[in-house]
């Protein structure tokens, strides 16, 4: 079955048909996070009918399309009741609606960080293990947790997924969610320049540098700057303590750290372990930390799994 997979983000749209287990094609756009959601939807439009015209679909052979996006998301009526700084004007539109009306096909939705973490689950780095609890880091941190190979949602669909708004420093920033000292205030992109502002030092490295974000971050830490090096290390111990804390509250096996900051794995993995190693009360039991090895399309095949997961549930009640 061919499914139209989507992982909307905060910075990037990424759309894909998947067949069975074969990713035919993919495409991406800008998210445009600070435009009207109606334009946003006219870019998802673009992006599908691209899919179909480049692998030769019909949109009758579409089993569904799958969707996923930050924010708490009621996955049983597919609404987004909540999301934070980015698509607000998502919670008003009617998803359901929209697939039906402009393509006849049913939709499924879940927020981001589930939906990747279903896609390590079936395809990357959680293979072996039903016991997972996954970080998203990007523009904003993301968390998901799974146990006994079922992804948390609770009553109100925020179960698992407000992982980067856990707080770290109850002396730190004001996060955009109105947190005080979340994960992400303290860590995430959208913080960088302050926090290297706020660093001794800082504010020096910022005028010597025209843009830094993450990757040239942990460039200048390579080539042995001490400022560069100062701030990794108060980042990465954010993300540690966030690691520890996930932990703590869902008894992983495996913990899945993912994003494109990952590419710096080298520096952060064996940091994460080892405070993991340190601080984690996990009794008898040692929790592995992997980087994402996909984290490109790892949503896309999550999605996917949700998409086939719902559809086969609908054939066989009606059975």
């Amino acid at each position: 079955m061919r499914n139209i997979c989507i992982d909307l983000g905060g910075t990037n749209i990424k759309a894909g048909i998947i067949d069975n287990d074969q990713l035919l094609y993919s495409c991406s756009a800008p998210s445009m996070s600070d435009q009207s959601f109606l334009k946003v939807i006219l870019v998802l439009e673009e992006l599908i009918d691209q899919l179909l015209e480049k692998t030769t679909t019909k949109i009758d052979s579409i089993g569904g399309i799958g969707l996923c996006m930050p924010g708490i998301v009621d996955v049983d009526n597919n609404k987004v009741l909540a999301i934070n700084a980015k698509h607000e004007e998502a919670i008003q539109f009617d998803f359901n609606d929209w697939a039906n009306f402009t393509y006849q096909l049913p939709i499924v939705m879940e927020n981001d960080a589930r939906t990747a973490l279903v896609g390590e689950w079936q395809q990357g780095e959680g293979r072996g293990t039903d016991d997972i609890v996954m970080m998203t880091l990007g523009t904003g941190i993301g968390g998901a947790a799974m146990i006994n190979g079922k992804l948390l949602h609770g009553k109100h669909y925020q179960a698992g997924c407000l992982g980067g708004h856990f707080t770290v420093d109850i002396n730190g920033s004001q996060c955009n969610c109105g947190n005080i000292g979340c994960v992400e205030s303290q860590s995430a992109s959208w913080r960088l320049p302050s926090l290297i502002e706020e660093t001794e030092g800082g504010k020096e490295l910022l005028e010597q540098e025209s843009k830094i974000d993450f990757k040239r971050l942990f460039d200048l830490t390579r080539e042995g700057n001490q400022v560069a090096k100062n701030v990794v290390e108060k980042i990465m111990k954010v993300w540690s303590v966030g690691i520890v804390n996930m932990i703590h509250a869902y008894d992983p096996d495996r913990v899945i750290v993912s994003g494109g900051i990952m590419n710096s794995k080298d520096i952060i993995l064996p940091f994460m372990q080892e405070w993991v190693d340190k601080y984690a009360w996990t009794a008898n039991h040692h929790v592995e930390v992997k980087a994402s090895i996909d984290t490109e399309n790892i949503a896309l095949w999550g999605i996917n799994y949700l998409v086939n997961e719902k559809i086969n549930q609908q054939v066989n009640d009606s059975v």
